[in-house]
């Protein structure tokens, strides 16, 4: 019984130390060494767009460092992206629930070039797109069902995302200048400025690979790269000026957007690419989220940290920021868009 005692004690005790030594990682203080440009931090409220307020941060941050001021507006490209998903829906044979706003970083470009952008102030509201995408999927079906015809459909779609965000501006202006959508797109971010680059153990490095994750409906690939160049080339880029978009897990115990933490705990003892790999090939590394990484910081320990543009707004400890270790971006980053140096 004694043995047994003195089991629980030590248990008990290593139970105590494994929690004083969290905590300690949620008191840490950073030295920052890298900060890009950013504009103010957004908040996606309820909707599954964090992958356009990640591109759309980058792209900003990337106009800040070349001097441009510019504001993007999130709700532009949400609005083309459900009208373009009901069109395609209407002549699907699998039409319930397939309008969805869930997506990839690389998606938003191509908006970009298809559709254009306005800036922030042009196009802005309160919407609740979790009810939207619901009303859009309704009004497919609804539509596909009396077989009205795409004009139809498309009379019907812009008046309900007129009442539920607002009617499309025809152009917008800029220090003095009228731009339509397409211009302003193509002011702010060249067609082949950004490149999706991901590393993935089951395919060949130095080529051009599927990115496999389960948003990618449209099909984009990236290039492969081992990712001990990867994290060199992340690191690069910030040191350089330029934020990244970011795009990977954020299910890990130690990710905490109140504490502005993202942090292995001591379930990652090993750090190597074979490790990374069981994690996305058995699924505990799984696609979640996206942010702008906009800076490098050190904690008092030494060790480097990403520094993190969130969309989740402002109530955090660091203004809506975050700090992820590079270790935790080593084990938890399944794809970055980057601009091409």
């Amino acid at each position: 019984m004694e043995m047994w005692n003195r089991v629980l004690l030590f248990c008990i005790l290593l139970l105590l130390f494994s929690c004083n030594d969290n905590s300690n990682d949620r008191d840490l203080s950073f030295k920052v060494e890298v900060m890009n440009k950013i504009t103010p931090v957004k908040d996606q409220g309820n909707s599954s767009l964090c992958w356009a307020y990640a591109m759309l941060a980058t792209i900003e941050s990337e106009c800040l460092q070349r001097g441009d001021s510019v504001n993007l507006s999130v709700d532009f490209v949400a609005r083309h992206e459900l009208a373009r998903q009901a069109e395609h829906a209407y002549f699907s044979a699998r039409r319930a629930d397939s309008v969805s706003l869930c997506g990839v970083a690389p998606h938003l470009l191509t908006l970009l070039n298809t559709c254009g952008t306005v800036g922030y102030d042009n196009y802005h509201a309160s919407c609740n797109y979790k009810a939207l995408d619901r009303k859009v999927n309704h009004t497919v079906s609804d539509a596909a069902r009396r077989r009205q015809g795409i004009n139809t459909l498309r009379k019907r779609l812009d008046a309900l995302l007129d009442e539920a965000i607002r009617p499309l501006p025809q152009y917008m202006w800029l220090y003095g200048m009228q731009y339509t959508p397409q211009q302003f797109a193509r002011s702010v971010c060249r067609e082949g400025e950004y490149t999706t680059l991901v590393s993935y153990a089951h395919y060949p490095y130095f080529t051009e690979v599927p990115l496999d994750v389960p948003d990618n409906r449209w099909q984009y690939t990236a290039y492969n790269l081992p990712i001990d160049s990867l994290m060199r080339r992340m690191e690069l880029t910030l040191r350089l000026g330029h934020s990244i978009c970011w795009e990977g897990d954020i299910t890990e115990p130690l990710f905490s957007f109140p504490d502005g933490l993202a942090l292995l705990d001591g379930q990652h003892p090993d750090l190597s690419p074979n490790a990374r790999q069981r994690d996305i090939e058995n699924f505990r590394t799984t696609d979640d989220h996206c942010m702008a990484l906009v800076g490098i910081a050190r904690d008092d320990r030494g060790r480097r940290y990403f520094i993190c543009k969130n969309s989740w707004g402002t109530d955090n400890l660091y203004g809506g920021l975050m700090y992820m270790s590079f270790d935790y971006a080593r084990m938890k980053t399944l794809a970055v868009v980057l601009p091409n140096l």
